[in-house]
């Protein structure tokens, strides 16, 4: 996280999980495969996000790279990358000095990129939500 000014802040993220099959696998119908990868393993990720706040209004952009997932186990498809912009602007309403009461709107997968969860178990038949936009309200109590 990098704080550019009071009110603005950048913070880069990213995981990468690397995993290694330690035991040989016994393959009934093919004797001769001695090894797999492990399934559903998520692929890397890597992200930024600008973050922007003053007073009661709060704003951010969002953009995730997921990578392509081809270390596959042998019944398991490869995965695509795909990338994804969020955006979000809320703002903060004080009730009574004890409550806050925050209206939002929220924008996920702004680009519309069809994209597949690799770890899941449907993923072909269940891509990621397309382009939406949530309003919203949240109370805090």
């Amino acid at each position: 996280m990098y704080q550019i000014t009071p009110e603005a802040r950048v913070t880069v993220f990213g995981d990468y999980v690397d995993t290694e099959l330690k035991s040989e696998v016994f393959d009934y119908y093919d004797p001769d495969y001695s090894s797999d990868n492990l399934p559903r393993i998520p692929p890397g990720r890597l992200g930024a996000r600008f973050n922007w706040v003053s007073g009661p209004l709060t704003a951010d952009l969002e953009y995730v790279h997921t990578f392509e997932q081809d270390k596959v186990a042998v019944y398991e498809t490869p995965t695509d990358g795909y990338g994804m912009l969020n955006a979000t602007i809320s703002y903060k309403v004080d009730i009574q000095g004890f409550n806050e009461l925050e209206i939002y709107l929220r924008g996920s997968n702004l680009t519309d990129e069809l994209a597949y969860v690799h770890t899941s178990f449907v993923k072909e038949q269940s891509p990621l939500r397309g382009r939406n936009l949530v309003l919203g309200m949240r109370y805090q109590f």
